[in-house]
């Protein structure tokens, strides 16, 4: 058998570079961001420190949510919360995760362009509502096995100190998000123009802007939560611990 030429592969792996780049830039949303509910803000931001992980002080917010993050080169973050007192509907969205135990609640995914994402939600019959902030506009969803995603469109860039960037792991930020789901949130991936790279009964793998996006299927009736996050890591040895009730890998 005739070996390949050594620019041959070269030129083919170009292709396959580009088919793909293609493939993902129809996908109108990228990963932004996911929550991690916990009991004890300063028991978990000190968990995170040990593994690692530089923390960004929050604050108290007046709806009685008290967080921090963990902030990455490549836009994405993991935030920590808890809950002093739900003085509002999105400090109260966050206490049923809370009550089912500590771990991953909403995934948030960034969009560039508002009007592009409502126009393909309106032509796949996905409902949802629009909210226009002071420095975010957000879609959020009412449906089971919607209502733990929400999509938000900066409206200025938030720059981040280098410290707080420079965490022990070799890491970039979040590359891989897995969450529980059903047919519809799948939907709601397709809608979204994200290719599919494996699909199973019980699992669906999406690609999107920066990242891949797991659907685990899970039964009607429960609470759909983030299960699992992953960082973009170039070493070979990839730890997998569970952190406060989420599968983290890095």
């Amino acid at each position: 058998m005739k070996s390949t030429s050594p620019i041959a592969t070269i030129v083919l792996l170009f292709i396959l570079n580009c088919l793909s780049n293609c493939v993902s830039a129809q996908c109108l949303v990228s990963l932004d961001h996911t929550p991690i509910i916990v009991n004890d803000l300063k028991a978990a931001e000190q968990r995170f420190q040990d593994l690692g992980f530089v923390i960004k002080p929050g604050y108290l917010h007046e709806n009685g949510i008290l967080n921090s993050h963990i902030k990455f080169q490549n836009h994405t973050s993991i935030e920590l919360m808890s809950i002093t007192e739900a003085k509002d509907a999105i400090a109260r969205s966050y206490l049923p995760f809370l009550e089912a135990g500590e771990g991953g609640s909403f995934l948030s995914l960034r969009i560039d362009s508002i009007q592009p994402v409502l126009e393909r939600l309106e032509t796949a019959n996905i409902e949802f509502e629009f909210l226009d902030g002071k420095s975010f506009q957000y879609i959020v969803f009412d449906e089971p096995g919607l209502n733990h995603i929400f999509l938000i469109a900066y409206k200025r860039d938030f720059l981040q100190q280098k410290k707080y960037l420079q965490h022990a792991m070799n890491t970039s930020g979040l590359d891989e998000v897995s969450l529980e789901g059903s047919k519809i949130t799948s939907r709601l991936f397709e809608a979204l123009g994200c290719s599919t790279v494996h699909r199973e009964e019980i699992h669906h793998r999406f690609q999107l802007q920066n990242g891949f996006v797991n659907i685990h299927k899970a039964p009607t009736g429960r609470l759909y939560r983030v299960v699992g996050i992953a960082l973009e890591n170039a070493a070979r040895d990839r730890k997998t611990e569970v952190v406060h009730g989420l599968s983290i890998s890095y």
